[in-house]
């Protein structure tokens, strides 16, 4: 079974605080998340996911020039 973080964890994984993770869930942005029981978790390949596509490669931009 996939590693879940509670939002405390999520948010230091991210490097983020966990107010900013609170109120992205409220306007429905960041990353994918489970409620069960009515606690927040993120599966570790969700917070994965949400890291690499936020990744920018200064290397790649560069190859049209």
């Amino acid at each position: 079974m996939e590693q879940l973080f509670d939002e405390n964890e999520a948010a230091k994984r991210l490097g983020l605080r966990t107010y900013t993770l609170q109120s992205w869930r409220h306007l429905r942005k960041g990353p994918p998340y489970l409620k069960i029981g009515g606690r927040v978790r993120y599966r570790e390949s969700d917070l994965d996911a949400f890291l690499r596509k936020r990744l920018i490669d200064p290397e790649s931009s560069l190859k049209g020039f």
